[in-house]
């Protein structure tokens, strides 16, 4: 049976006629009845006088970085005036974002608009503030289905929101529902701000568990599935994530920002992978199998709920400045990613570790695996770290070929490698008396729910990070590591830690599991090379044996040593290297075959971290759980 629209009102922005004027409000209902149909109906009605009212669609959304609010999925605008008359409306030539009504004749200022929008088709930018539906369940961002008025503080517009569900499903979200009836919901206001803020799951298949209460707040983990089997069947199964929410207070401080917090979970084969931040929850996606013999690092989730969940505090409560403009329009200036996104990716990796969500061998081994990518990153020398992250939307996606050459969003990865740096500096500095711990929580621990983002520049972490050490130039490590180029990445926090870094031949246990995943094989130290399973080559290290030879990305190795191309055959070349002197690939490239002789004797070669044994191991203090237990004394 074809699902019935619900046609009400979607946006209503009300103005008092009192002398005091009145806080501007809208009433939003969104029909979501037509999800598993790919669509995601909403209409607006409010009042705003003129002839020509302007209308905006969110452009800028916290979390992509980016100018990249779907807006090319909208398949029906329709405006119409206080009488029901359809009105005319034009797009701004210069501004795809904005879209003008145009009255002719009732100048009444009740306007009402229909919107249409297809899900499930997202941009490489818009994955994660976008819609997606499926037969069982939905993704909803509600920048999808809205638009404002020009000159409206999204911060003071409140919002009465109402949805409509498909029939019998269930949903989570960081808004409160005031009530329900039916499949129809209605949640508590909101402001204009907060509600795109708040995206929401919904599912036949839904799940919400209460994963801890502390003095400071409750945490939710919210889940829905393809199937109900694909839902954990006990809640043991997630006590690490207990674990990480008792850290999180260890480190940024008991009182944090929020009342409650919500992981938003979709296990899916239907919905994309993604990950995006928001101050009271996470939107998370993991395959339908996540669950099924269950290992955190294989199925993604040790590394990105813990990720999503640090930006509750690093990027969502505190931000870097030029990323803090008030709006969804005005450009942003995202040079302060290496904190936003490096800080945060540093920090949750510690936090997986403190949790359980990762070993302490995976969380080594990861850090070295980031190590050895900047190693060979020759763009290092022409692009500084800074550039990757103005440019960073631009980035996003990868590069098809000779991305080390390129760069890509090395923010990330390279600003977690400084701020690990930092903190065993701090460490090691202070014979472990001070830590980067003591940064988070001062820097980012307030605890203020009142507060909006709080912005801070470059020279307030420059003042914080001296407080701990004032004999340290933090202000020229900050522009040697991100401001300047670099002949090759400067691998500081080994020594700091307690290690050193040397090649080994033992192929690392957390590669094994990459690569099977993957279904590639790593020769990054050895040939230079990361070629897929089926032979073709990916990536090639500038500089490195196969790049002298002249192989490039994008072609196919059709042969090893005479004999026909496999993973295990090209694996037993590298390895027999050393007593062959060499390593022979017969190359597809195009509709011709071509050999390359590669002259190469050291057998495997990986990058290894090893305890110096005359050092503090400060890579092992920083993994040590903080959160109290039932056995200590707190």
């Amino acid at each position: 049976m074809m699902p019935i629209r619900i046609t009400s009102w979607v946006l209503v922005l009300l103005c008092s006629s009192a002398p005091t004027i009145a806080q501007p409000t809208m009433r939003v209902h969104v029909d979501a009845t037509e999800l598993p149909r790919k669509l995601l109906r909403s209409s607006l009605e409010f009042n705003a006088p003129g002839d020509t009212v302007t209308l905006l669609y969110p452009e800028w959304i916290p979390g992509i970085h980016a100018p990249r609010g779907p807006v090319q999925n909208l398949a029906g605008l329709v405006p119409r005036d206080s009488g029901g008359a359809v009105l005319r409306w034009e797009r701004d030539w210069s501004n795809m974002y904005c879209l003008l009504v145009l009255r002719d004749r009732d100048l009444r200022p009740q306007l009402t608009v229909d919107l249409t929008y297809i899900t499930n088709q997202p941009s490489t930018n818009s994955k994660g503030v976008d819609a997606f539906g499926a037969h069982t369940l939905g993704i909803i961002n509600w920048n999808t289905v809205l638009l404002a008025p020009e000159g409206v503080d999204p911060a003071t517009l409140l919002v009465e929101l109402e949805l409509t569900l498909p029939s019998g499903w269930q949903a989570g979200s960081a808004l409160k529902v005031a009530s329900r009836a039916g499949d129809r919901i209605r949640f508590e206001p909101v402001t204009y701000e907060q509600l795109i803020d708040r995206p929401l799951i919904c599912g036949l298949h839904f799940r919400e568990i209460e994963l801890a209460r502390t003095d400071g707040a409750t945490y939710w983990l919210d889940m829905v599935a393809d199937e109900a089997r694909d839902l954990p069947q006990a809640d043991s199964t997630l006590a690490p994530l207990t674990a990480l929410v008792l850290e999180s207070e260890a480190l940024f401080g008991p009182a944090p920002h929020f009342g409650d917090y919500r992981f938003l979970l979709v296990v899916s084969d239907q919905a994309p992978r993604l990950g995006l931040e928001h101050r009271e929850s996470s939107l998370n996606s993991a395959k339908a199998d996540a669950f099924r013999d269950l290992d955190w690092i294989s199925n993604g989730l040790g590394y990105l709920l813990p990720h999503e969940f640090v930006h509750a505090w690093v990027g969502k409560y505190r931000r870097p400045v030029g990323m803090v403009t008030g709006d969804f329009h005005t450009d942003k200036n995202t040079e302060g990613l290496w904190v936003y996104e490096g800080l945060t990716q540093y920090l949750g990796n510690v936090l997986a570790v403190r949790s359980g969500l990762m070993t302490f061998d995976e969380f080594r081994e990861t850090l070295v695996r980031y190590t050895s990518v900047r190693l060979r990153e020759q763009g290092r020398q022409w692009r500084p770290l800074r550039d990757t992250a103005v440019a960073g939307y631009t980035l996003r996606g990868g590069s098809g070929s000779w991305g080390l050459l390129r760069r890509g969003q090395s923010y990330y990865v390279e600003g977690a490698l400084t701020w690990l740096d930092f903190d065993a500096r701090l460490r090691e500095r202070s014979a472990g008396l001070h830590n980067l711990d003591e940064f988070c929580r001062s820097f980012f621990g307030d605890g203020d729910r009142q507060r909006t983002t709080v912005p801070f520049a470059t020279q307030d972490l420059v003042q914080a990070l001296g407080r701990l050490d004032p004999k340290v130039d933090w202000a020229d490590l900050v522009k040697t590591r991100i401001e300047e180029t670099q002949e090759r990445f400067p691998a500081d926090w080994v020594e700091s830690a307690g290690y050193r870094i040397e090649l080994v031949d033992e192929v690392p246990a957390s590669l094994k599991k990459r690569e099977t995943r993957g279904k590639f094989i790593y020769l990054g130290e050895s040939l230079g090379l990361t070629v897929m399973n089926t032979g073709e080559i990916n990536s090639v290290t500038p500089g490195g044996v196969a790049d002298v030879a002249g192989i490039h990305p994008g072609i196919v190795i059709a042969g090893v040593d005479g004999l026909k191309f496999s993973a295990y055959r090209l694996r037993a070349a590298v390895e027999d290297s050393p007593e062959t002197g060499h390593v022979e690939l017969l190359i597809l490239d195009g509709d011709r075959f071509v050999i390359f002789d590669l002259p190469y004797d050291g057998g495997r070669r990986y990058w290894s971290a090893t305890r110096r044994e005359e050092r503090i191991d400060r890579l092992r203090d920083i993994a040590t759980p903080r959160r109290p237990t039932e056995n200590s004394n707190h």
